[in-house]
């Protein structure tokens, strides 16, 4: 489990904010159906994610309107352009 998520179970458990479900997906998965299925089965207020490629994220939105399931979403991508060597300073 990563430490991102680990923290966020924590602070939401201080909160009182239950955690309906959790469920990950391999990098640049071309099915994200079976988990985001297995997550609306928990009936949440809200989705949390974090994706690493815009990619990622796209898919999520994709598959979401493919199963019609219109929650809230919360979250982050971690999108890269270009290694640090290269940014101008």
């Amino acid at each position: 489990m990563s430490p991102s998520l680990v923290a966020l179970k924590r602070h939401m458990a201080t909160r009182g904010l239950p955690l309906s479900g959790e469920a990950e997906f391999a990098f640049r998965s071309t099915d994200m159906t079976p988990q985001l299925l297995t997550l609306r089965r928990g009936n949440p207020d809200v989705i949390l994610f974090s994706v690493l490629s815009p990619e990622d994220f796209s898919r999520i939105l994709t598959t979401l309107q493919d199963i019609h399931w219109d929650e809230p979403l919360v979250g982050a991508v971690a999108a890269w352009c270009c290694p640090a060597s290269t940014i101008p300073t």
